[in-house]
């Protein structure tokens, strides 16, 4: 698999956050998404996020991405 090419991508050293000028050039980050955890937003963020071309993302993706993946049926 190719990764994206460019100042800061993930092919080799960088000096900060990967930014363009590609669409495919971009830092996704989410280290501590919410899983419906007590106390947290009641969304399995992990499993839901949407993938934002051309722009960076780092934390939480704003909204309610829900508590079940495509083709996840619910025991409840």
């Amino acid at each position: 698999m190719a990764t994206p090419t460019g100042p800061n991508s993930e092919t080799g050293p960088s000096s900060g956050p990967a930014n363009g000028p590609t669409a495919e050039n971009h830092l996704h980050a989410n280290n501590y998404p919410n899983t419906a955890s007590p106390g947290q937003t009641q969304e399995c963020e992990a499993g839901n996020e949407p993938y934002l071309a051309g722009k960076n993302v780092i934390g939480n993706v704003s909204g309610n991405q829900g508590l079940h993946t495509d083709g996840q049926v619910s025991s409840k």
